[in-house]
């Protein structure tokens, strides 16, 4: 099918969303195409210092003015001079698109621009520095202006001495309250110094207002979403930030059982009270909302959780499970300090039953991130739109034995852990490498899971970082191991708790050599039945590490061993080669020197090998030599 071939209607939708050289083009194609082509490309008129020429002359043409009269609901001023070119190329026919800062349009150019433009509807001045020149020219204008939905400003000061500082801006937006749809403004500034009044009262007076952002930084005020949703019931979107914490009783009143309208609601608010959780309930969250971000700067979300009723809560989170995109994050402002939060008690009865009642009919993956340590802070996140749900990083004990916390209370009717996708733990006291009780506990209670991570750091009694990642393969498993060499116990618990290994790859970093043997190491991977693939990689350190590698194969039933060797000297080309010879005579063929990998497989009876020296500088300051192996294993 071809796009001539499609109704109309998705032709224009498509043309909508092109650039506008693209609709141009689109434009000269067909009669069909050129009216939602034009609407398009003259939906924004760009005004900048090279075109005010001929601006004001087009101007005074009525024959070159038509289609930015009908179309064009966008006027941006802005300070670039390299627009026109950037945008549209240098060959474009619309060639009178913007203004320049240093030479700013005059007042007679400015407001005969704003008659020939009746459809006009949203000012951008974001990038015009020159926004109080603009603004007071409206402030003082004797004749009609457009029924403007939008006003953008440039930076303003907060210095009072000047005529258009952010104080006196609501001033200036209450002319266009019959008509203003956006605004973005300080609680603060929401005054009438005339009739000294302020407050939520007088937004109440912007009749068509369906997108506010306001944010207020008084210590004092008790402005709350409720007060804002009262006073401007046409609100769709509604951008909250406090600095305090609102008194419950705001929340409380019977007035406030009104339902909204709003389709995108963001609070950023010190504390989630219980009262400010029931009045979402009964009022904001309905069938209209869409998007619920909500940030917390001084609580953290899992303290909430803990401490709201849970009733209430899960109440809370069934009214969730309609609305596509919910966000919990929590928020605090680098001081500069570093201070130890204490770790909070995390019912992870609550926690689950949040996550699956807000998961509700939704296709989204869980992911779960859990740190032994106090620092870090709680993300609870379900995006259906982009199929992404996380909660992270909740702080708790990650000692073995010690992981009940995690499992949720089964004599209530709850999905637990088990719905986990995506897990991370990250150790910070860990006493072995590779968190393997934290491997079994995934394997145990999360039969979902897709992906695994054990990141275990040092401590007093581990001296060495360990890197543990765990990836589904349909009904099998991949694994990565970084970190010491594991040995045969590493691998005899690893084949209990993951029997199913398709794929296993080893990276042993330099500084995780092994102190007592850095040349000598053994991999049994018969208990892993599965195995088809492996990749080790072992750095030897060392400005002039030389000599010969060898992968030395023992086949089950057999006193010979295939030893595939490599004989390596930096800056000289290196000599690879297959010997069989008896496992025991495998020491005085080689030498002691020989660094050497043993390996033996269940059911091995073929290894296709690649051996690969490296000669690595390290950012370290130090030369280090790679060995890279890896082979197939065939039975």
């Amino acid at each position: 099918m071809f796009i001539q071939d499609l109704p109309i209607e998705i032709v224009q939708q498509i043309i909508q969303n092109l650039p506008k050289r693209d609709a141009l083009n689109c434009m000269r194609v067909c009669k069909a195409w050129h009216e939602p082509a034009a609407a398009t490309f003259y939906k924004e008129l760009v005004v900048i210092p090279s075109n005010i020429p001929k601006l004001t002359m087009v101007l005074n043409q009525r024959v070159q003015f038509p289609e930015l009269e009908r179309w064009t609901k966008l006027l941006t001023i802005q300070y670039d001079d390299n627009y026109v070119s950037s945008e549209y190329g240098d060959d474009t026919d619309y060639d009178f698109e913007a203004e320049a800062v240093q030479y700013t349009l005059n007042s007679e150019t400015f407001f005969k621009l704003l008659s020939k433009l009746p459809q006009l509807k949203t000012l951008n001045l974001v990038n015009s520095a020159q926004t109080e020149h603009y603004l007071e020219l409206i402030a003082q204008a004797d004749r009609e202006l457009p029924q403007f939905e939008a006003i953008l400003p440039g930076p303003l000061s907060e210095n009072e001495r000047y005529d258009y500082s952010e104080k006196v801006m609501f001033r200036f937006y209450y002319q266009f309250r019959k008509s203003l749809k956006f605004m973005e403004i300080k609680y603060r500034h929401v005054v009438n110094e005339e009739k000294t009044m302020r407050g939520a009262y007088l937004l109440s007076k912007f009749s068509c207002l369906t997108v506010l952002n306001i944010e207020d930084t008084s210590l004092d005020s008790d402005v709350s979403c409720v007060e804002i949703l009262n006073a401007c019931p046409t609100l769709e979107s509604l951008f909250l930030k406090r600095q305090c914490q609102v008194p419950d009783s705001v929340f409380d009143k019977k007035c406030n059982r009104k339902l909204t309208k709003l389709k995108s609601l963001n609070l950023d608010i010190p504390q989630l009270s219980s009262a400010c959780v029931k009045y979402l309930i009964h009022c904001a969250i309905s069938d209209n909302l869409e998007k619920l971000n909500i940030t917390l700067s001084s609580d953290d979300i899992v303290s909430w959780i803990n401490r709201e009723d849970e009733d209430i809560l899960l109440d809370f989170s069934r009214k969730l499970s309609f609305v596509e995109a919910v966000w919990f994050d929590s928020f605090r402002v680098n001081s500069g300090v570093t201070t130890l939060r204490p770790i909070p008690t995390v019912n992870m009865t609550k926690l689950y039953s949040v996550m699956n009642a807000i998961n509700g009919k939704r296709r989204v993956e869980y992911q779960g991130s859990f740190s032994d340590s106090l620092y870090g802070s709680t993300l609870i996140t379900i995006m259906d739109n982009k199929n992404f749900s996380s909660f992270d990083i909740i702080s708790g004990c990650l000692e073995d034995n010690k992981l009940d916390w995690l499992v949720p209370d089964t004599s209530v009717s709850v999905i637990g852990p088990e719905k986990l996708n995506h897990i991370i733990f990250e150790v910070k006291q860990s006493k072995e490498p590779f968190g393997l009780h934290l491997l079994k506990f995934m394997m145990a209670n999360c039969p979902n899971i897709k992906t695994g991570c054990i990141k275990t750091g040092r401590s007093k009694t581990a001296t060495l970082r360990s890197t543990l990642k765990l990836e589904a393969k349909g009904s099998t498993f991949g694994m990565t191991l970084t970190g010491p060499f594991p040995d045969s116990k590493i691998f005899g618990s690893i084949s209990t708790y993951v029997p199913r290994m398709k794929y296993l790859r080893i990276e042993r970093p330099c500084e995780n050599r092994n102190d007592e043997d850095d040349s000598k190491f053994s991999l049994d991977l018969t208990a892993l039945s599965d195995m088809k693939k492996v990749i080790i990689i072992i750095d030897f350190e060392g400005r002039e590490v030389k000599g010969m590698f060898c992968a030395v194969f023992k086949f089950p039933g057999n006193d010979t061993v295939h030893c595939y060797s490599v004989c390596y000297n930096p800056g000289e080309a290196y000599t690879q080669k297959l010997d069989i010879l008896p496992e025991a005579g495998c020491d005085n063929y080689y030498g002691t020197s020989a660094r050497r990998v043993l390996i033996q497989c269940n059911g091995l009876k073929q290894a296709k090998v690649r051996v690969k020296p490296q000669y690595v500088y390290s950012n370290k300051s130090k030369w280090v030599t790679r060995l890279k192996l890896s082979f197939i294993i065939s039975k």
